[in-house]
């Protein structure tokens, strides 16, 4: 997967930036910053981590928004970051 420099969550813009592991919480494998409209990955995980930590992200970030987690919540959420990013075939 190749990262796109920003994202629309729940309409809201989000730069993605890979960063050291210092520079995260112990064991986080990324955050999100809601008020710098950023979301973190650490930079030091595998390619397939990034993707998985992403995902984490903005999972976090939808839930927040939502303020449910249920099979519904995540069809809905999933299909509208596809839809707003353009990563769906129309």
């Amino acid at each position: 997967m190749k990262f796109p420099k920003k994202l629309k969550v729940g309409g809201h813009l989000y730069q993605i930036v890979f960063q050291k592991q210092t520079d995260l919480a112990e064991n986080d494998c990324g955050k999100t910053d809601r008020t710098k409209g950023i979301i973190a990955i650490d930079a030091d995980l595998t390619q397939s981590e990034k993707e998985v930590c992403l995902w984490h992200e903005i999972i976090h970030l939808m839930n927040s928004e939502y303020k449910e987690i249920e099979v519904e919540f995540l069809a809905q959420a999933i299909f509208a970051f596809l839809k707003d990013n353009k990563l769906l075939k129309e």
